[in-house]
């Protein structure tokens, strides 16, 4: 498990550049706290009432892979895209689409990353954050709301955490 809960700065960072694209966004966080983690039915709850056309994976850390795979194979059988992002993805894309029920892989960023991507796509660096929106935060108040009442003390942000869906 996390060892910690973190808010999704990467993935609100995403959201936002996807709303400036046209599409609707949530994030769902599958680590509610480190000891309250989503069940396979609320997953699979959560995405049928979405009803996205995509479902992107966050992998920060390979130690995780596993449980990102299992939630590729919970969002496959809704027959949607599945495309995943993070560390592990940007490492190791090759086994990444080695599995069977992920479509895509996101190396590096993915603001500039389109829907209608599959196989492997490689971010270009971009120098100018400038051209980036600012995080959609509001896709975070869960989150947000949940480190307020554990009442961390070393709260921080990361850029990708764990295993989110977007």
């Amino acid at each position: 498990q996390p060892p910690i809960k973190t808010l999704l700065i990467g993935l609100a960072y995403l959201g936002a550049a996807l709303r400036n694209k046209g599409y609707e966004v949530k994030i769902m966080d599958c680590v509610r706290t480190p000891e309250n983690q989503m069940t396979d039915q609320e997953i699979k709850t959560e995405i049928d009432k979405f009803n996205p056309e995509v479902v992107g994976i966050s992998c920060m850390f390979t130690t995780y892979k596993d449980d990102a795979y299992r939630i590729a194979k919970l969002a496959k059988t809704f027959e949607r895209l599945v495309v995943f992002g993070g560390a592990h993805a940007s490492t190791f894309p090759e086994e990444v689409l080695d599995d069977p029920y992920i479509d895509g892989v996101v190396i590096g960023e993915a603001e500039n990353w389109e829907p209608a991507n599959k196989d492997i796509y490689q971010a270009p660096l971009e120098k100018d954050l400038d051209k980036f929106p600012f995080p959609a935060w509001d896709l975070l108040k869960e989150d947000m709301q949940t480190i307020k009442r554990m009442g961390l003390k070393n709260k921080f942000i990361m850029r990708h955490p764990a295993i989110h869906l977007i």
